[in-house]
């Protein structure tokens, strides 16, 4: 049961679930990148409340994504490890493995999701009096966006501001351009992965997956205009 095509079977699969997850986090983005242009540019009737439901039902798609990755992982294993036989029904076997991913999912961790953190925090910043949802916690994670909206995100490499953001979307960190390319660079010549520097993240960072953060961009610039202001 542990041959080499049952295997690549379920490395093939692995592939297409990753991809659908970078599709998932992508449009994830694309979500927070619209809401600020409508509400920079003042469009009325601009359905930013409609896209955060959209950002919801995306984020719950990426919870049942990793609960089914998660359980392929577990069949994988399972399989080089020799405990299955050509009398187990690997069907059963695999719906038994995702209703266990699924009970360590909660729909209250989406929002604690970064996405969704990140949505709350530029849309706050663009437009206050913007009514959105916050889960559970409502009051106190009103006051959390009002204090993340007078913030610039820092690298976890440098430790500093981050002046040119770039994001790994499988993962949703973001980083210093710079300093996240570098330190790829240095792993790619030991010939190892470059596992994400935030804590407790297992994704393996690849230039590939890496690109322009627009949204913490625009908090940046928007922040760096009201300091301005203030100035004068």
């Amino acid at each position: 049961m542990s041959n080499p095509a049952n295997i690549r079977l379920l490395d093939n699969t692995l592939s297409t679930i990753n991809k659908m997850l970078y599709y998932v986090r992508t449009g994830s983005q694309e979500i927070t990148t619209t809401g600020l242009e409508l509400l920079e540019n003042q469009v009325e009737n601009h359905g930013v409340t409609e896209l955060q439901d959209s950002l919801v039902e995306l984020l719950k798609a990426e919870q049942r994504i990793n609960a089914f990755s998660n359980s392929i992982n577990q069949l994988k294993t399972k399989w080089q490890d020799g405990q299955l036989d050509d009398s187990v029904d690997i069907v059963q076997v695999l719906e038994d493995c995702l209703k266990e991913e699924d009970t360590k999912y909660d729909e209250s961790d989406i929002w604690d999701h970064e996405f969704m953190k990140n949505f709350v925090d530029q849309m706050g910043q663009a437009d206050s009096s913007v009514q959105l949802s916050h889960g559970a916690n409502a009051s106190e994670t009103s006051d959390m966006v009002i204090r993340d909206a007078r913030t610039v995100k820092k690298c976890p490499i440098t430790q500093s501001d981050i002046e040119e953001p770039y994001r790994d979307v499988i993962c949703g960190h973001t980083f210093e351009k710079s300093a996240i390319l570098a330190y790829v660079k240095q792993y790619q010549r030991k010939r190892k992965n470059a596992k994400c520097p935030f804590q407790g993240c297992t994704n393996a960072i690849q230039n590939a997956n890496l690109q322009p953060d627009t949204s913490i961009r625009r908090g940046t610039q928007s922040k760096r205009r009201g300091e301005g202001s203030s100035l004068q």
